[in-house]
């Protein structure tokens, strides 16, 4: 039994991602992922939490795009509140309890890709109050001082593999990417 977020339980949300096509556009789960993410703070749950149901999906794309989002949503709200990036690894690994995932590279390396883009959703969320995790891409300008800041958080990780993995997460939010391009089709109204 999963615990609840407020008016939606996490059980009632997993069934809400599992009955999705697989022709949804890309970012439906990924916007679930952080909107989860978003409950369950708010609700006074731990991120692992919203991550539990993004990896209760069967299709492993949409799993893996979920769980990119519960991460990013967690740690963007983070480091909005406490830009240190020794502090922001630390918390990463407890919130996301990384430590069930020692023995799954696979999971390691999207879980490390999506603290990439927490790290740059975190710093665009100290320079725009308004911002939320769930904000389009293509709605922010992101200025080279916010890739920096967001690169040295990636070269913070505790090892080089983590800081690389990390480093193409936050590099996904250049305007030269092809993710950068792309407004999200889902946006739940929880995100905040």
């Amino acid at each position: 039994m999963h615990a609840s977020l407020g008016t939606l339980s996490l059980s009632e949300m997993s069934d809400v991602l599992a009955a999705m096509p697989e022709s949804a556009c890309w970012d439906a789960p990924h916007t679930l992922g952080a909107w989860a993410a978003e409950h369950a703070r708010a609700n006074g749950l731990a991120p692992a939490d919203a991550l539990d149901v993004c990896l209760e999906q069967q299709d492993s794309l949409f799993r893996m795009a979920c769980v990119h989002g519960a991460v990013w949503s967690a740690l963007s709200h983070y480091y909005r509140h406490t830009p240190d990036a020794t502090s922001f690894w630390r918390y990463a690994a407890e919130a996301v309890r990384v430590a069930r995932f020692e023995s799954q590279s696979a999971m390691l390396a999207h879980l490390a890709h999506g603290v990439g883009h927490g790290a740059v959703l975190g710093v665009m969320a100290r320079a725009m109050p308004s911002f939320s995790a769930c904000t389009p891409f293509t709605s922010v300008d992101v200025t080279d001082e916010m890739h920096a800041e967001a690169a040295a958080v990636c070269d913070a990780a505790p090892t080089r593999q983590l800081a690389h993995l990390c480093a193409g997460g936050a590099a996904a939010h250049r305007p030269d990417t092809p993710a950068a391009s792309v407004t999200p089709c889902f946006h739940a109204q929880a995100c905040t």
